[in-house]
């Protein structure tokens, strides 16, 4: 896998402040967006563009099942 943009975060965020939907301008076809962890995809999948924009929505619940399959999610208060 090629990494043309990598946006990098610190080590620590919470999920709230991740937007509902995440958009993305190409030419391109499709575009493959995965979301890692040190060396581990959490998440990967090919988006198609609409108007030269790709979406992404709802990045946040993807990130939260992750955390709760491995019991890594803190509850909010």
């Amino acid at each position: 896998m090629y990494a043309y943009n990598q946006i990098f975060t610190s080590d620590f965020s919470f999920t709230s402040s991740i937007p509902d939907r995440i958009d993305i301008s190409t030419d391109a076809a499709s575009v493959i967006v995965a979301v890692q962890t040190g060396t581990s995809i959490i998440f990967e999948t090919e988006l198609f563009p609409y108007n030269k924009i790709a979406s992404l929505y709802d990045l946040r619940s993807i990130i939260e099942d992750f955390l709760a399959e491995r019991s890594l999610l803190t509850p909010t208060l």
